[in-house]
């Protein structure tokens, strides 16, 4: 076992290969950016100062998932230790993916209907004009409570792109979004 090397470690490996497009500073301002849009600037001017260096870490990795080098950072907050987490495209600098645990906080109830969840969801993700909406769900998750789950998918003149979409999670009760998927490709 101990010659043995894990799939993360060979996806880490495989993004180490190439320097990409997009530095690693560059990621942390993009994630930073990305934080203060989805927390609000009362609550990252609180976190900024008490930092003695970079509120923020990033690391590179291949994501099988994206299908493409991301950057992975993760951001402190003042909330019982957790992060907010952002991902990168380490090649065009686009956020494909976040986290925000201040609105993960237990939904006991559902307050928010459908057509609601889908407009907050467009608010927070652009959504290409050859999306479609697969499914919007509530579903219970224990001790978290209710979740909402909005869900697009690619499709293309009718065909659909296997392995792209966009999922965008929701806290029913807060109507706060949670995070944000995305994996798209361009089709020509």
């Amino acid at each position: 076992m101990s010659g043995m090397i894990s799939m993360k470690r060979v996806w880490e490996l495989q993004a180490e290969k190439e320097k990409p497009q997009i530095s690693k500073n560059k990621a942390i301002e993009i994630a930073m950016k990305k934080t203060s849009e989805i927390m609000g600037t009362k609550i990252m001017a609180k976190i900024t100062p008490l930092a003695t260096e970079p509120p923020t870490d990033a690391r590179l990795r291949w994501s099988p998932g994206y299908m493409r080098k991301i950057w992975e950072t993760e951001i402190p907050t003042l909330f019982r230790g957790k992060k907010t987490t952002v991902k990168i495209d380490a090649e065009t600098g686009e956020v494909v993916g976040w986290y925000n645990p201040l609105a993960a906080e237990i939904a006991d109830e559902v307050l928010i209907d459908k057509e609601t969840a889908i407009n907050l969801a467009k608010t927070k993700v652009e959504i290409p004009s050859d999306a479609k909406l697969k499914e919007v769900t509530f579903t219970s998750h224990g001790q978290v409570g209710f979740r909402c789950l909005v869900k697009w998918e690619h499709e293309v003149k009718g065909v659909p792109i296997e392995g792209d979409f966009i999922q965008v999670r929701i806290n029913p009760k807060t109507k706060e979004v949670i995070s944000i998927s995305k994996t798209w490709s361009e089709v020509k």
